[in-house]
């Protein structure tokens, strides 16, 4: 279990604003500590969705995250966003 805490520090050590590349999702805390932050770009493109995650630490009890997935149909760029804000329950 990530818990608060873990999500927290884990965001935070990387700054109030950060972007995160997601071509391999995160499976445990280890992978998610580990996340690589930066931009994706064209050649990290190992499938054929491009996910990343803009995260913004607003305070320390929230954090917000838009994190969007770009593919190709055909000769057409598609892309779906989210945005999700994450609350300490404490």
């Amino acid at each position: 279990e990530l818990g608060w805490e873990t999500f927290y520090n884990t965001i935070q050590a990387d700054g109030n604003s950060v972007t995160y590349c997601l071509m391999d999702l995160p499976t445990d805390n280890v992978s998610f500590q580990n996340m690589q932050t930066g931009a994706c770009s064209v050649s990290a493109n190992s499938t054929d969705f491009v996910r990343q995650a803009i995260v913004v630490v607003t305070s320390s009890t929230e954090i917000s995250v838009i994190a969007t997935v770009t593919w190709r149909d055909g000769t057409t760029t598609r892309t779906a966003a989210t945005k999700n804000i994450f609350r300490s329950y404490k």
